[in-house]
């Protein structure tokens, strides 16, 4: 099929890459909140932050102090996963599915679902998951027959059809994280207009889904995906408004509708300029040694900039909440694109720095994984063979 590849020639790109797929050492957990910033994102919040009225409650006026609650609590709900933290669990969810593979010897065909492009978060994780499945799986002769790579959930629900014959099939799909569910869904959902109606077949598929951290949004988008099977190992994290409720709904119950409230309506009730820098309601309060989500995901203007609510032409200055981000003044006044600004970012994701190679050539990023199809070929048509040696990786105390 044009939309899958061998095992072979997937391990022969794992093992001339797997060297670089390891945030260095002295980098693990040094992503940590910049203290003295955030205390000056406080000051920033209160300071700028417009009077507020409490539309329900006329005899009660607040100034201020739902932004500056937001502000607290976000801080206090922000989950940061250094490196190690991250590896440790790829590793135990990877013997969840050495074990679940061994156990299963019905399983015909095992195929990993890489429909992203080379430089995304989907096939960095993978190659991850293949570290530690190498050689109890990946390199094993009684497993490797079994395995595929495809682009494709469609080459998965076709080897299960196979002309009405029960044939049993599991697909892996890894991931870092996901946060909506939306881009899963997108990758493993199958109409049903594919086979003509015909569903039944799928009862033989698995979709096992190998990500680490989800939020409880992803169940809910694919709860009508029968096939799918999670980890028993994966960490469900709730988004900031869920976390903010279960904390302080009883407490602080006008608080945290006051929070809701703002975060809703920022733009319409006060006229701000800068609508987004708050967030949303959907947001997980969440980011990683590897990467800091987008902004459709997590509070990246915040982390990035230390963003607060300004007018448009309000002087302001760059404050990131994290380390390893410069603060500066910025030499322009405060406008609605400063926060979405993509050039702000203080660091890029690490699997997209990774400068990967095939037959000792750089190859473009962007590229879907089928580029291995036709590169890792000799001039005599013969697959070069690169022996697998184990990577020591040393984890940080």
């Amino acid at each position: 099929m044009s939309d899958e590849i061998s095992l072979e020639t997937f391990k022969l790109f794992y093992n001339e890459n797997k060297d670089k797929l390891f945030i260095p050492e002295e980098k693990i957990g040094s992503r940590g909140f910049n203290e003295e910033n955030v205390k000056n994102w406080f000051s920033k919040i209160t300071e700028f932050s417009p009077e507020y009225e409490n539309d329900k409650s006329e005899d009660r006026v607040k100034v201020k102090e739902p932004y500056l609650f937001f502000a607290k609590t976000l801080i206090e709900i922000f989950k940061y996963i250094d490196f190690t933290t991250f590896l440790e669990r790829v590793e135990i969810i990877a013997k969840e599915l050495i074990t679940k593979i061994q156990d299963n010897p019905t399983y015909e065909y095992i195929y990993f679902l890489i429909p992203e492009e080379i430089n995304k978060s989907n096939t960095w994780v993978t190659l991850l998951f293949a570290h530690y499945m190498y050689d109890a799986i990946i390199d094993n002769d009684i497993f490797n027959s079994k395995i595929r790579i495809t682009t494709n959930i469609l080459n998965v629900a076709e080897k299960c059809f196979n002309n009405g014959n029960p044939i049993h099939v599991l697909c892996i799909y890894c991931d870092d994280m996901s946060y909506t569910g939306s881009q899963l869904y997108s990758n493993i959902r199958l109409r049903k207009n594919y086979f003509n109606g015909e569903t039944a077949f799928l009862e033989n598929m698995s979709v096992f889904i190998a990500i680490p951290y989800l939020t409880p949004l992803v169940t809910t988008k694919l709860k009508d995906v029968k096939y799918v099977e999670y980890s028993e190992n994966s960490i469900f994290i709730n988004r900031y408004i869920d976390e903010l409720s279960i904390k302080y709904g009883e407490t602080n119950p006008t608080e945290v509708k006051d929070v809701i409230d703002i975060m809703v309506n920022l733009k319409q009730k006060h006229k701000l300029s800068n609508d987004a820098c708050m967030g949303s309601v959907g947001y997980t309060a969440i980011y990683f040694d590897h990467k800091v989500a987008d902004e459709l995901s997590t509070f990246k203007k915040v982390l990035f900039t230390g963003a607060y609510p300004v007018k448009d032409q309000t002087d302001c200055s760059k404050n990131p909440l994290i380390l390893g981000c410069d603060s500066e003044v910025i030499d322009y006044k405060c406008n609605s694109a400063l926060y979405i600004d993509y050039e702000l970012e203080c660091y890029p994701s690490f699997y997209k720095k990774i400068k990967f190679k095939i037959n000792n050539r750089q190859i473009k990023s962007s590229k879907s994984i089928i580029l291995l199809k036709s590169l890792y070929y000799t001039k005599g048509g013969a697959s070069r063979k690169n022996k697998h040696r184990s990577l020591h990786y040393t984890k940080k105390k």
